[in-house]
């Protein structure tokens, strides 16, 4: 993996494709580089592909990651104080092809 151009502590849950995985703050991370998005726990990590991450949309106390990689849970939660603003600033001033909603 590349530099990381954004790394935070999170809580995470993910859903889908027969894969379950829950993790709360402090255990969880969320770390983006300009080639793929990470989401890491004590025992295991995924690595999305940028170009395969569609959208990251705010719900109420959390943001939601849409995205067509096959070999990670479809329904992807995450959560943390100020996560939304700060991960969409870095989204916007690297230009990179994710819809922010």
């Amino acid at each position: 993996m590349s530099k990381a151009l954004f790394s935070a502590r999170a809580g995470l849950r993910g859903t889908g494709r027969g894969k379950y995985f829950r993790a709360y703050w402090p255990l969880g991370q969320l770390q983006l580089s300009a080639e793929t998005l990470a989401l890491s726990l004590l025992i295991a990590r995924w690595e999305i592909p940028v170009h395969h991450v569609r959208a990251i949309q705010r719900k109420l106390f959390s943001l939601e990651i849409t995205h067509s990689a096959k070999e990670t849970p479809n329904h992807i939660r995450v959560w943390g104080l100020g996560l939304y603003s700060r991960l969409a600033r870095v989204i916007e001033e690297h230009q990179l092809d994710i819809e922010v909603r």
